[in-house]
């Protein structure tokens, strides 16, 4: 790679890093009020996320889902209508083309059945209740961690097919140059 190809890729590594970033969106689903607003609160903290709005239960988060495209939803597993299992079974099954992240909120943490399901389904983190704020603001850090890392990836990712389109072009135009005898026939 030539100095001006990584000068390129510098150059955009750099703006991904110096463009503010977008806040990640969160959907939090719980029938248990004050459990949401305890989640809401703990999120709050975090300038890093955009809370959505909350969902009493399991049908109304998956409208809410695909309706408002959250980053991350941090759904509970026992709620009326349809269970966060089965939401996050339904979004994981169907053709939306960015899935959020889930983390699920319950009582029930250590049903090996649940679990099975939860890591089918690529659940992010299961929490148990009562909520630890501190487990909570791990996993949400380790959420934005993940997707930060995700972005970078793809930002290099888009750099290096700049380069390569931009070494088709010079390529194109050295043969231009060459037909018309304007550069000598150098290899």
């Amino acid at each position: 790679m030539n100095n001006e190809n990584v000068k390129i890729l510098e150059s955009n590594v750099n703006n991904s890093i110096d463009n503010k970033e977008e806040k990640m969106k969160v959907l939090i689903a719980d029938d248990a009020e004050i459990i949401a607003k305890t989640i809401k609160n703990v999120l709050t903290e975090d300038d890093r996320l955009e809370i959505l709005e909350i969902a009493n239960n399991g049908t109304e988060e998956y409208e809410k889902i695909i309706e408002l495209k959250p980053d991350l939803v941090i759904t509970d597993n026992q709620m009326p209508g349809l269970n966060g299992i089965d939401v996050i079974e339904k979004i994981y099954n169907s053709d939306i083309q960015d899935k959020p992240t889930f983390i699920m909120i319950t009582g029930d943490a250590f049903n090996p059945e649940l679990r099975n399901k939860a890591n089918e389904f690529n659940v992010f983190r299961i929490i148990r209740k009562p909520i630890d704020d501190e487990l909570l603001k791990e996993a949400i850090e380790e959420f934005i961690i993940e997707k930060e890392n995700e972005k970078q990836v793809d930002n290099s990712e888009k750099a290096m097919i700049e380069i390569k389109e931009i070494e088709k072009e010079k390529s194109l135009w050295k043969r231009i140059l060459k037909f018309f005898g304007i550069i000598k026939n150098t290899n």
